[in-house]
């Protein structure tokens, strides 16, 4: 006796709704961020957790998380006291790799260099289109801070939008020194690029790395430690030599010269120099 058995229906699995994609993903300088409801609906926010309740249509995420936007917006407090929502509405629009604000009347600056005093994240900012952020995200444990310098560097258009006046500093914004592997990884994240780079670009990121390098020589002296000082040079002289000869140069008062003849073993002199250095402006 022959047995039949019916075939089961097989209902086809309904295919994921998409999610749309934020059109911007903000990444505040600072804890706080004042101008959250001028963000387009389905932004992101990349901050620690706030008090008070959470804006509908804006996405909470953690500061460490891989943001997702159309466009990744780094930003101080100074935004403008005027138009912000515009600001943000056009720079989500935009088709540029890099994205730089300016007050009205401002133009585009040609060079890197020039460019870097509109997009420092503490004071105007810059958007980063997602596909520029995640050539930066593929160069192995490269420090945000280094981000807007390495974009500029790296970037192949470039446009700003301008709006009402910025507002001005209401205190001054202290950032710590980079810690030795941050500076380390930022040589070689330059060296990963350095051939991708025009003349002007190479020599703005390599003062910009340079820098760095300066201020973790300048901490390490502080902090006196002998073994740790003479491991990052002889790291630094292993991984870019020419970088290492261009920071003993600009090291003030020749300290770092200095540290090298006693040995790495740091004195109330180079001590002095060291926090001159440290005095001086940061990345």
């Amino acid at each position: 006796m022959k047995l039949f058995f019916r075939k089961k229906k097989t209902v086809p699995p309904q295919e994921d709704a998409q999610i749309p994609q934020p059109p911007l993903s903000v990444i505040p300088y600072g804890e706080h961020f004042p101008a959250v409801a001028d963000l387009p609906a389905g932004s992101e926010l990349l901050q620690s957790a706030e008090s008070g309740d959470q804006l509908p249509g804006i996405l909470y995420c953690a500061p460490d998380a891989a943001p997702a936007g159309r466009y990744i917006f780094l930003c101080g407090t100074h935004l403008p006291a005027d138009g912000r929502a515009e600001l943000f509405a056009s720079a989500a629009e935009q088709t540029a790799d890099l994205v730089l604000f300016g007050e009205q009347n401002e133009s585009l600056p040609e060079t890197p260099a020039a460019r870097y005093a509109l997009c420092r994240p503490r004071e105007r900012g810059c958007a980063l289109s997602s596909g520029l952020w995640a050539k930066l995200s593929a160069l192995e444990n490269l420090d945000r801070a280094y981000y807007p310098a390495f974009a500029l560097a790296l970037c192949e258009s470039a446009e700003m939008l301008t709006s009402a006046k910025f507002r001005p500093y209401t205190r001054a914004v202290k950032t710590a020194p980079p810690a030795p592997e941050t500076a380390l990884a930022a040589v070689r994240a330059f060296n990963a690029v350095k051939t991708q780079l025009t003349a002007p670009s190479y020599k703005f990121l390599f003062e910009k790395v340079t820098a760095g390098l300066l201020f973790a020589y300048a901490n390490l002296t502080l902090q006196a430690n002998r073994d740790e000082l003479y491991t990052f040079d002889e790291s630094v002289k292993t991984l870019n030599m020419a970088m290492r000869v261009a920071v003993y140069g600009r090291a003030p008062l020749g300290f770092l010269r200095a540290l090298e003849k006693r040995k790495f073993a740091p004195s109330a002199t180079t001590k002095a120099a060291a926090r001159l250095a440290l005095a001086r402006k940061n990345i």
